[in-house]
C-alpha cells in the first residue's frame, strides 16, 4: 500500500511528471516521464509532441513519433515545423531512415456562416461510404455532425463554440482571422474537417511529408468528390437505390481549398 500511495504521489506531482528540457540552440521542451502507448518517453513544446520508443528503425511502429497541433499547423506551419523538428534530430546523431504519415486532418473554415444556417446536416444531400452519422449539440442546439469512423472521417462543427472563449487557443485563431480579413474576426465560423488514417493515405501514395505538402489540394478533391460529396440538392430515395449519383452536382459550398482558407 505504501508504494501504491508513493507511485500515486509520484504521478499527481507536477514536478516529477514533467520536467523542463533545454537544447543548446534555445529552444525549450518539457521532458515528460508518461507517454502514448508504445512511446514512453515524451518531448513536449507547445501542442507539438516529439515520442520515442526502444523500437528498432525497421520495426513496424516506427521508433520516433511527432504530432504537431493545429496552432503549429498554423503559425509556423506544419511542414516548415516538420522540417525543423528532423534537423534537429538529425544535430543530435539521429537518421531517418523512412517516413509513415499515419494520420493527417485536412480542414477549411468557412468565414461568417453559422452551423445552424448551413444545409451541411441534411444527409439527403450526402454521397458517403460511411455507413454511420453523429449529429450532437447544446441547449437543442445542432453545432456538430460527424460521419465515417476509423480510417475515414468527415466533422462539421460550429469552431467559434468548440473553443473556450478566452483559451489561449481561441485568442490565437481569433487574431489569425482577424489579421486574414484585415478587419474583426467573424463570429460565426463554420470548419469542414476530415481524418485521414494510414489505410487511406496509403491508397493516396503519401508515404512521406512531402508527399502530402504536394498532394494537398489533390487530397481535398478526394474528400468532397469520392469520399463524402455534398450534393447541390436533396438525392431522391429511389436514385439513391439505383446508384444514381451522376446528374447531382457538387455544391458550391465546398468548392474550396486548403491553401485558399484557414
Amino acid at each position: 500500500m505504501k508504494k501504491l500511495r508513493e507511485e500515486k504521489a509520484e504521478r499527481d506531482d507536477p514536478d516529477i511528471s514533467e520536467k523542463p528540457f533545454y537544447l543548446e540552440d534555445g529552444l525549450n521542451l518539457s521532458l515528460q516521464r508518461a507517454g502514448a502507448k508504445k512511446y514512453p518517453y515524451v518531448l513536449k513544446t507547445g501542442d507539438v509532441r516529439i515520442m520515442f520508443s526502444n523500437h528498432g528503425w525497421n520495426a513496424q511502429q516506427p521508433d520516433c513519433r511527432v504530432e504537431i497541433g493545429s496552432v503549429s499547423c498554423r503559425s509556423p506551419g506544419w511542414f516548415p515545423q516538420m522540417n525543423r523538428i528532423l534537423n534537429r534530430l538529425r544535430v543530435f546523431g539521429a537518421k531517418v531512415r523512412g517516413e509513415k504519415v499515419s494520420e493527417l486532418h485536412i480542414t477549411v473554415d468557412i468565414f461568417g456562416l453559422r452551423f445552424t444556417d448551413s444545409d451541411f446536416s441534411d444527409i439527403r444531400r450526402r454521397i458517403c461510404g460511411a455507413k454511420e452519422y453523429r449529429p450532437a449539440g447544446k441547449y437543442r442546439t445542432p453545432d456538430y455532425l460527424a460521419l465515417g469512423k476509423g480510417g475515414f472521417m468527415l466533422r462539421i462543427y460550429d469552431k467559434i463554440r468548440e473553443l473556450l472563449p478566452g483559451s489561449a487557443k481561441d485568442v490565437f485563431f481569433r487574431d489569425l482571422r482577424a489579421k486574414k480579413l484585415n478587419g474583426p474576426p467573424p463570429e460565426e465560423v463554420t470548419r469542414i474537417e476530415f481524418q485521414i488514417r494510414r489505410k487511406v493515405s496509403k491508397e493516396l501514395s503519401i508515404n512521406s511529408i512531402r508527399d502530402l505538402r504536394e498532394k494537398m489540394n489533390g487530397i481535398w478533391e478526394y474528400c468532397v468528390n469520392q469520399r463524402a460529396r455534398f450534393t447541390a440538392e436533396p438525392i431522391t430515395e429511389q436514385d439513391r437505390k439505383n446508384r444514381n449519383h451522376q446528374r447531382y452536382a457538387t455544391s458550391s459550398a465546398v468548392d474550396v481549398r486548403p491553401f485558399r482558407a484557414l
